[in-house]
């Protein structure tokens, strides 16, 4: 997961600058946003890497030495692996809301580019409105990520008479706020251009290819309705008092996360690339085959008649036959014309020059 996403989403972000680059388009502040969220991207990847690389994600809490009896010393027992997956998910949470607010930007200024005609419509107003509010929203859940515990910001990864004594008022609040907070902007991300693609004057096949690549954003808002479950899950675990690992659940939610941003990433690229896609369709794939095999039929034709004429010591008048370079290269005597003709030039190559 932390290699794969990471590797996909450069892919497709380098296809898409590819795509603006092959059209003469210039680029956009889109381009640019979506450029920064796959750094976010590659840095989640890191992170995850590194805790598996360590050990220290995707396994049980280490448990304490026996020397650690009493609760006092519970709250100040905080292993090494403990500490780095603390390190580790301060970073990926701090790359996580910036990578959200970075894609989900990226994919209003797409709406704009594509939707908006005129200044003074309705959608204009609703997407700068829009993205005032996913640019606070960042801000606001970057700073409450980095201050939890006040200007003590390391100890958001220290022993837990510490976090209780400095992080008290926030506490799992704000990562319920974040998660529930990110699914609702989803779904309205989703549903924003919808209304207005059902409105454009084209065909209904080429309306739901539109609406099918808007609606792959499904797969990044379903990994993070499932993150937010496991949000909650652990939430009601811990008012109830049940055990629970915490370094388990905590690499539960930053896998979600990571799904759900490297999803994200890929789908706020498909639009972008559609005219790419339909270059390779399957009509297209058939065509090209059956035009090279009738070509190595026109070789036949040429080397059969070539022969006939040769052993009969007969001369042809006219223009002699175009060779078949000539066709593949595109001359006046097309490769079109020469294979509706083909079936009458056999044996007879001075009707082909005259016919052109």
């Amino acid at each position: 997961m932390g290699a794969t996403l990471p590797a996909l989403g450069i892919i497709f972000v380098l296809l898409r600058f590819y795509n603006r680059k092959s059209q003469g388009l210039r680029l956009g502040a889109g381009d640019f946003l979506i450029l920064g969220g796959l750094v976010c991207v590659i840095g989640m990847g890191a992170c995850l890497i590194t805790g598996a690389v360590e050990k220290a994600m995707g396994y049980p809490t280490p448990e304490p030495p026996p020397t650690i009896k009493t609760k006092e010393q519970m709250l100040q027992y905080n292993p090494p692996k403990t500490k780095l997956i603390g390190e580790l998910q301060f970073a990926f949470q701090l790359l996580m809301v910036v990578c959200y607010g970075f894609i989900k930007i990226s994919i209003v200024y797409f709406y704009r580019r594509i939707f908006i005609v005129s200044k003074r419509s309705s959608f204009n107003l609703v997407t700068h409105i829009f993205n005032v509010i996913l640019f606070l929203w960042s801000v606001t859940f970057v700073l409450i990520v980095i201050f939890p515990c006040g200007r003590h910001v390391d100890v958001s990864w220290g022993p837990p008479d510490q976090q209780e004594l400095w992080c008290q008022k926030i506490g799992h609040t704000s990562e319920e706020g974040l998660t529930t907070s990110d699914f609702i902007l989803d779904i309205f991300l989703l549903l924003l251009p919808l209304p207005l693609i059902w409105k454009l004057h084209m065909s209904i096949t080429r309306r739901l290819q539109v609406t099918g690549i808007i609606i792959l954003g499904l797969s990044a808002i379903a990994a993070s309705a499932v993150r937010l479950s496991i949000y909650y899950e652990v939430t009601e675990a811990n008012i109830a008092g049940e055990e629970i690992d915490n370094n388990q659940a905590i690499t539960l939610t930053m896998w979600w996360s990571m799904l759900e941003s490297g999803l994200a990433l890929i789908a706020a690229c498909l639009p972008s690339l559609s005219n790419i896609f339909t270059t390779f369709t399957l009509e297209k794939m058939i065509r090209n085959v059956r035009r090279t095999l009738s070509l190595q039929s026109l070789r036949e034709s040429w080397r059969v008649s070539g022969a006939s004429s040769r052993s009969k010591g007969s001369r042809t008048s006219g223009p002699q036959p175009r060779g078949i370079s000539d066709l593949e290269k595109g001359s006046p005597g097309s490769s079109r014309s020469a294979l509706t003709e083909q079936p009458s030039t056999i044996g007879r190559p001075s009707t082909v020059g005259q016919t052109r």
